[in-house]
C-alpha cells in the first residue's frame, strides 16, 4: 500500500477496500493513493471503523484497530485530497464491527 507499482498520475480511480488498517504507515499509503491519481481523480475507500477488539492484530494481522471518523477524514485532507467524505456504514446486530465509508477528489489540474 505504500509503494504502489504505479506511475504518477496514472489512474482515474483507486479503491482502497479493508485494506487501510492492514498498513503500516495508514498516512503515507493515502499519500501514495493521491500520487498515482491523475488531477481530479477519486479514491474511494471502506474500512473499520475504531473498535476494541484487539485480537484482531494477532488472528487477522490487523496494524490498527480501525480509524476514528474525525481522524480519517483529517489523513485525507493531510494527503491532498479535497471534496472530502467520510460516512458510518451499517452494522449488523451484534457485530462489534462498523465500517466507515470514505471518499475524496484530488484538485483538478488548473487551466492556462
Amino acid at each position: 500500500l505504500e509503494q504502489l507499482p504505479l506511475g504518477d498520475a496514472s489512474v482515474d480511480v483507486a479503491v482502497l477496500s479493508q485494506a487501510l488498517h492492514h498498513a503500516e504507515d495508514p498516512a503515507r499509503a493515502l499519500a501514495e493513493a493521491a500520487r498515482v491519481l491523475r488531477p481530479g481523480g477519486r479514491l474511494l475507500m471502506l474500512d473499520l471503523r475504531q473498535h476494541d477488539q484487539a485480537w484482531v492484530r494477532e488472528a487477522l494481522g490487523d496494524r490498527w484497530l480501525g480509524f476514528k471518523d474525525a481522524a480519517l477524514k483529517e489523513m485525507l485532507g493531510d494527503a491532498g485530497f479535497r471534496q472530502v467524505e467520510v460516512r458510518v456504514g451499517a452494522r449488523k446486530t451484534g457485530d462489534p464491527f462498523t465500517v466507515l465509508v470514505a471518499g475524496g477528489t484530488l484538485p483538478a489540474k488548473e487551466k492556462r
